[in-house]
């Protein structure tokens, strides 16, 4: 007779313990005892699905432990050492199925997955490897800008945010208020852009435009008179640049009909007032050499020709 009541020849067992076996003949009987242990588990966990996409819950990997024993529980942690040296727990959670799914984590520290799995003979296995490092682009709200006319200062402009990633966009806040998307309005030299971005799960993403496409100036003309009258009544006094943008680099000469030099600047407000060095110069015609550059431009403009002084 066994232990268990049985009192067949044999017998099959599935939980660990101690086991005994009486046999009675016709003398006296014999006992005989035997200790069953229970086989570690095969502990190989398997990677079944990486990176799977559960929205606001975050992104997960399925493992199956591949757990062929007796188990009580497995203990799964996510560890990842900082810069200095510091372990810092990101995940901690115990389970008792077979297939289980684990948070990924947006980090670019060492990252470690470790489980630890506790079996019916109190034997404690261990498994661990590090991370692979994961970045979570789904929320990637971009700021995209674009000019339909110049991409100058005081000319209507768009700013768009779009996102190529699987977590929408909620809401838009511009720093007026504003929550058009997208947003016209005019561009102005030297004026940066930002915008909130907010996802549907609540992440909040500052985007920037730094305004480095806006010139200051565009569409310069110059305008170069071609008579002067300086007789005082305020009108083409002097021979001058008119122009509607600032320039650089300026030169003027202007000779008389002999080729002798009767004025020359740098300055481009300065004018020439028809006179030499305080003596009014005689009505004729004038040549002028003038050189400039309008902002943005990569040459300087040169001009030669001829105005007449009238008195």
């Amino acid at each position: 007779r066994w232990s268990t009541g049985a009192t067949a020849d044999s017998i099959s067992i599935s939980t660990p313990g101690t086991y005994c076996l009486t046999i009675t003949n016709e003398c006296t009987p014999t006992v005989d005892c035997r200790v069953v242990l229970a086989e570690d588990p095969a502990f190989v966990p398997l990677l079944l699905e990486q990176a799977a996409d559960q929205g606001c819950a975050g992104v997960f990997s399925t493992y199956d432990l591949n757990l062929t024993g007796v188990v009580r529980e497995a203990a799964v942690t996510i560890t990842a050492v900082g810069p200095d040296g510091i372990t810092s727990l990101l995940y901690e959670e115990t389970f008792t199925q077979s297939v289980i799914s684990i948070p990924q984590f947006p980090e670019d520290r060492v990252t470690t997955l470790s489980i630890s799995v506790s079996t019916a003979n109190c034997t404690d296995l261990f498994w661990s490897q590090q991370i692979e490092p994961f970045t979570d682009e789904r929320f990637a709200p971009e700021l995209e800008v674009s000019f339909p006319d110049a991409a100058c200062s005081g000319e209507l402009f768009v700013l768009e945010v779009t996102n190529s990633g699987s977590l929408d966009i909620a809401a838009v806040r511009w720093p007026d208020g504003n929550t058009d998307n997208p947003r016209t309005q005019p561009a102005t030299f030297g004026e940066s852009y930002a915008v909130e971005v907010l996802s549907e799960c609540g992440e909040t993403v500052t985007l920037v435009y730094g305004g480095e496409d806006i010139a200051e100036f565009c569409d310069c003309i110059p305008q170069i008179p071609e008579l002067i009258t300086p007789n005082g009544d305020g009108r083409n006094e002097v021979f001058r640049l008119f122009a509607n943008c600032p320039v650089s680099a300026f030169t003027l000469l202007i000779y008389n009909r002999w080729g002798q030099p009767v004025f020359e600047t740098t300055d481009p407000e300065q004018g020439w007032d028809g006179s030499l060095n305080g003596t009014p110069q005689n009505a004729d015609t004038y040549l002028y050499r003038m050189a400039f550059r309008f902002p943005n431009a990569d040459a300087v403009v040169v001009k030669e020709g001829q105005f007449s002084l009238l008195r």
